[in-house]
């Protein structure tokens, strides 16, 4: 009663939304609380079934029931090679570009493609500039080169003898962004052909027939394969995109076919168009002709007649109409060879469908491409929509781990229809009010200044030039960077990196492949891998000289041209009425500037002087690194990361050439020995040798021989950010955790899902340090036999290390069933008074080390991000809202509610 009366005065203190707030956090924290008792008091009971010695087995056991009832029941043929993620129905442009983007992303993907042969099409010849984007997003600019595709650079219009140029707006944008045109069956080849390279794409020929449902969910396809038998595939989920004549889309729209007029189809050879590189459409009578180079020789002429109808080829009837009708309309540099065509007699016809999106979301299927939604093709606007779906859905499905909950993944999926109607994607609206600007202006128009050439600010500048930014980018010392942290990239964060489309920056820097951690406690040690079964080979972490790495981003980002890349050191940013319109600097001859933007982005690391403006730091150092290189050694498992569980705290490893290998020894605490009075020489021998594995300890004591040692504070900083307009904080001038777990690339290259690696991070610190408190050692020795366990024990929080899985409720989960795995040993199988003790207070110490740090990064941050304040989970999706302005504002919420679902999930 006393605690309801308290509750209830603080209460009346409140309004009516932060007491509904508080009610939902309350209840979501009980639900969480629930769901760990229940996971922990199960991981108990199978150890009290089995024993210790038979619980890897039984891990093993559990993952494998866990994987046959997420199928939810449904059958898998016998005959299957391998495990299905996606069945896409259709190789043309669509099928063909998602197939690649999936599996290169890890899925498994079966490709049915009714006829592989080479195909021959007079529409799907031209490609926007927008489509051309779409395609270097996807890695697969390249199927345009080698099949004499044409660069268009606009169109000229034609109306009773004259004409208008009308270029396309190219200037902000690289100097190979354009159209392209191209025969339509050798674009498609190109990427059938790019598709099929990839492992895990099986590419078939073969004629779907019907799709397989059961109770309401489309478990897969039946399809008749070319030499006449009749399959049946399986997958979580097939994607439809078998172009205009689908004869599936019934099961899956409410089809509304419009056939509004046809076109009759004509290659003009040898002949100059009156403006080159360019499409051209004559506004005739009755309806436009449209013409654009297919090849260096060809020209495509599509003649555009109103209706259904169209005349007859073989009576004489179209070649009569062209030559009365047309010709007279064609413009004089063309008539020739337009008659010279007509005489061939090689004339086609084909009817326009236009077909709005009109889906009926069914679990387990979609429709893309022209089976879904089509437009008439006198905009060759086709190509450009088909990549754009392909590049959101790519987007929706990357976090998603596991499609088999058909339901759940159709509800999720329902946001593509709605975020596809967006002509582009969408950053939030800058308006710059009239008498509102700075005074001075800069020399050029920039678009985002990027305070910082690090990791992050390389990256950042990197991608936000390739869609078109001007990026000026200040950096106070464009020397190669001499760190002895940021070494190690995860491989979730080698995926941001292939995403971005900066992967060839680990290339030629001697940088070494990290496949798992090896962990050392007591003379054990114990192997553990990366999860990396379903994704690309070319998938693992990677290890380098830091400095060398960061060169070749600048370097990778300084080649575009709307990169402005400059030496000068930030002193303040410019603000008007409290909006950051800018920057002030000092450049390296020592002249003070001032660079204006709408948009600053603030990532000059750890030392930043800028942060204090826009956030309020709480930097913690809970230790220190002392680094060697170890040179020309083995490690005891190549390949790996080294973690020794030494006393007092961590010693880190990891090869970062084929020649070296960093040793990081960790000091708790702010203060270390002394490098000048050899106290540090004297510590590393006595204090941290005899722990070292017995193939390192001679390198190791070699190393510290030479002399060459280097100290570095760790620090600690949870993102507590003040919403500032005009200003965005990124990288570890925003956000820091300890380095133990080489988290932080992958955090600055996924910013900002960060709470899962930087709580991951703090908890292994307290874990694996040393302590005289009997409930802690024994903490320490669980989580190592845990881990060892493999299995789940291990693959689970190795995937949250390695940014593969970025759920905070995982790491929860897996820390708890640490702790209970510790207090099962105590308490089994009689349980003594001492171990009683000590188990309560192992479970409270876990408490205490997991909570403190969710607290830090932030509870509903962490767990429930959707209910913070607009303004906070805003920031946390500007960087992945690109392009183009904002014409809807249901458009802004509607994206906004998609990256943050797409980031939490």
């Amino acid at each position: 009663m006393q605690s309801q009366a308290v509750l209830t005065g603080e209460t009346e203190q409140l309004t009516k939304v932060e007491v509904l707030k508080f009610y939902l956090w309350k209840m979501d924290y009980e639900f969480i609380m629930e769901g760990i008792v229940a996971f922990l008091l199960g991981l108990v009971f199978l150890y009290k079934l089995r024993g210790r010695r038979n619980t890897k087995a039984l891990v093993n056991n559990l993952e494998n029931e866990t994987l046959k009832s997420s199928t939810n029941g449904m059958c898998q043929p016998e005959d299957m090679a391998k495990s299905t993620d996606i069945i896409i129905v259709g190789a043309g442009v669509a099928g063909s570009a998602l197939a690649y983007t999936l599996a290169k992303d890890g899925r498994q993907v079966h490709v049915i493609e009714r006829d592989l042969n080479e195909p021959d099409r007079i529409v799907g010849e031209l490609l926007q500039p927008g489509g051309y984007l779409k395609l270097i997003e996807l890695g697969l600019e390249d199927c345009v080169d080698d099949i004499d595709a044409q660069r268009v650079f606009g169109y000229a219009l034609f109306k009773d003898g004259k004409s208008t140029k009308l270029s396309y707006p190219l200037g902000s944008f690289r100097s190979d962004v354009s159209g392209r045109s191209f025969h339509n069956g050798r674009f498609i080849q190109k990427m059938r052909n790019k598709a099929a390279t990839l492992p895990n794409v099986r590419l078939e020929q073969g004629t779907v027939t019907s799709l397989l449902e059961e109770k309401g969910t489309v478990t897969g396809v039946q399809y008749k394969t070319s030499s006449g038998q009749v399959l049946k595939a399986y997958a979580p989920l097939t994607i439809v995109c078998d172009g205009c004549f689908s004869n599936l889309r019934r099961s899956l729209c409410n089809p509304k076919v419009d056939i509004p007029s046809c076109f009759v189809a004509l290659v003009l050879e040898n002949c100059n168009l009156p403006y080159p590189n360019h499409g051209h459409v004559i506004l005739a009578d009755p309806s436009p002709i449209l013409m654009y180079p297919i090849s260096s020789t060809e020209v495509r002429c599509l003649v555009d007649i109103p209706g259904q109808k169209v005349p007859s080829i073989s009576n004489g009837e179209m070649t009569k109409y062209l030559k009365n009708t047309v010709a007279s309309q064609i413009p004089p540099e063309l008539y020739s060879a337009f008659m010279a065509t007509i005489e061939k007699g090689n004339i086609k016809t084909m009817p326009n469908r236009s077909m709005p999106a009109s889906p009926c979301p069914t679990p387990g299927a979609l429709l893309l491409g022209d089976a879904f939604n089509m437009r008439h093709p006198l905009t060759g606007g086709g190509m450009t929509v088909a990549l754009s779906d392909i590049v959101l859905l790519r987007n929706l499905l990357r976090p998603i781990k596991n499609l088999h909950d058909a339901s759940s993944l159709c509800m999720y999926l329902e946001s593509f229809y709605t975020l596809r109607k967006g002509a582009s994607s969408i950053i939030f609206p800058i308006i710059k009010a009239e008498g509102d600007q700075p005074e001075e202006k800069a020399d050029e128009c920039t678009d985002i200044i990027i305070v910082g050439a690090g990791v992050a600010g390389s990256a950042l500048a990197y991608a936000l030039a390739k869609d078109g930014r001007h990026v000026h980018v200040i950096e106070r010392d464009l020397n190669e960077p001499d760190r002895i942290v940021g070494e190690l990239l995860q491989p979730g964060g080698y995926l941001k990196l292939m995403e971005l489309g900066l992967e060839d920056c680990v290339e030629d820097i001697d940088s070494q492949r990290v496949y798992g951690y090896a962990l050392f406690k007591d003379g054990k040690s114990t192997k553990l891998s990366y999860p990396l079964e379903s994704f690309h080979s070319d998938v693992s972490g990677r290890s380098f000289h830091h400095g060398r790495f960061v060169q070749k981003m600048r370097n990778k980002a300084a080649t575009l041209p709307n990169v402005r890349l400059e030496q000068g050191t930030v002193t303040s940013l410019v603000e008007v009425n409290g909006t950051v319109k800018g920057v002030q600097y000092r450049t390296s001859t020592g002249q003070t500037l001032k660079a204006y933007a709408p948009l600053t982005i603030v990532c000059d690391g750890c030392f930043s002087n800028l942060r204090r403006s826009l956030c309020n730091p709480k930097v913690d150092i809970p230790s220190c690194f002392v680094a060697l290189a170890l040179e020309n050694c083995k490690l005891p498992y190549p390949n790996h990361g080294h973690v020794v569980l030494a006393d007092p705290s961590p010693i880190l490893m990891y090869p970062i050439s084929s020649t070296e290998v960093r040793c990081l020894v960790d000091v708790p605490g702010q203060k270390v020995p002394s490098i000048s009075n050899g106290e540090m020489t004297q510590y590393l021998k006595t204090t941290v040798a005899r722990q070292m594995p017995s193939e390192l300890y001679s390198a190791f004591m070699t190393a510290v021989e030479k002399g060459n040692m280097r100290t570095m504070a760790n620090r600690s900083m949870p993102a507590s950010p003040y919403p500032t307009p005009g200003a965005l904080l990124l990288g570890d001038a925003f956000n820091m955790r300890h380095p133990l777990t080489g988290g932080g690339m992958t955090v600055a290259l996924s910013d900002p899902v960060a709470s899962t690696i930087n709580t991951l991070a703090g908890a292994l610190y307290k874990v694996f340090s040393a302590s005289p408190d009997p409930s802690r050692k024994e903490m320490r020795q669980a989580c190592f036999d845990y881990l060892s366990l493999g299995g789940v024990c291990s693959n689970g929080p190795i995937a949250l290390l390695s940014g593969l899985n970025p759920r905070p409720l995982s790491l929860v989960l897996h820390f708890f069933a640490v702790a209970i795995f510790g207090l099962s040993r105590l308490l089994l199988p009689f349980p003594s008074p001492k171990n009683m003790w000590i188990g309560a207070r192992l479970i409270s110490g876990a408490s205490g080390i997991i909570f403190p740090i969710i607290k830090g990064e932030g509870i509903r941050q962490m767990f429930f991000p959707v209910t913070m304040p607009p303004h906070y989970r805003l920031q946390s999706t500007l960087l992945c809202i690109t392009k183009a302005e904002i014409h809807n504002p249901k458009d802004l919420i509607f994206r906004c509610i998609y990256y943050l679902f797409k980031e939490n999930m």
